[in-house]
């Protein structure tokens, strides 16, 4: 996702795009403007990690231990799932919690705290993402008005786009136009 959205950056620095390009590419956009959409991804996730939990210890899964392991991932999963579920700014210091925790073993503790840089650097990345999407369907937008209007719009609200839109994931401020 993140390298995908260089792609629509180039072609809207590059020249003029027609009105229904430009109304298609800020449909695509909003489309990937999901706030659920990492939750979605973790729940798949969740599946696997299950499924992993018994090939890395193949002689856990018929045992308490291996048992033990797979009831505290879906302790881990229930926790994250719902603080994932907010923006990042109300997130980002909940995120901890799960990882902090003591699991039932100490083999689930040391697995779920081996998870956290990757989900830490994985929530950063959607977030960031995001951001830039938005920032793609404001540079859009913004073109399309001085297109349509002969002069460059006075602030994000002269465009036509909806409030989460304009929403900087990080701080939940209306993002700047300078």
């Amino acid at each position: 996702r993140g390298i995908a959205v260089r792609g629509p950056n180039r072609v809207l620095r590059s020249g003029n795009l027609s009105p229904e390009t430009r109304l298609a590419l800020d449909q695509e956009l909003a489309d990937h403007d999901d706030p659920m959409w990492f939750v979605k991804v973790l729940k798949t996730e969740r599946a696997y990690s299950l499924d992993a939990s018994a090939d890395l210890f193949p002689h856990f899964p018929v045992t308490w231990q291996g048992r033990l392991l797979k009831a505290d991932i879906l302790r881990m999963y229930e926790d994250l799932l719902p603080i994932l579920a907010k923006p990042w700014h109300e997130s980002r210091y909940e995120l901890r919690v799960p990882f902090n925790r003591s699991y039932s073993t100490p083999v689930s503790t040391s697995m779920i705290k081996l998870y956290t840089p990757a989900l830490n650097a994985a929530h950063e990345a959607y977030h960031r993402t995001i951001a830039q999407i938005r920032c793609l369907r404001i540079l859009n937008a913004l073109q399309a008005y001085n297109e349509t209007n002969g002069h460059e719009a006075d602030s994000l609200d002269d465009l036509n786009l909806p409030a989460e839109a304009l929403l900087d994931p990080f701080d939940g401020q209306q993002l700047k136009l300078d």
